[in-house]
């Protein structure tokens, strides 16, 4: 097997190649270090604000939706 010589742009492509890989994973690192933000919580809608979010989708929906009829 012959010790092949590699190319000095190839060596600097191979280079700069591993150096954004580093910076890229020290920037994910850091992505999320400010912890200060409140958290969204679920809520239960209640049972009027269910039906009027239900009528809003039946009535973008289109079609039968939101009608309340039930075809038989």
């Amino acid at each position: 097997m012959k010790h092949r010589r590699i190319s000095r742009t190839c060596a600097v492509m191979a280079g700069s190649a591993v150096v954004a890989l580093d910076a890229a994973g020290i920037t994910f690192q850091n992505a999320n270090a400010i912890d200060d933000v409140p958290q969204c919580t679920v809520r239960t809608p209640t049972a009027s604000a269910a039906g009027k979010l239900a009528t809003a989708f039946g009535y973008d929906l289109g079609g039968d939706a939101g009608r309340g009829t039930v075809k038989t």
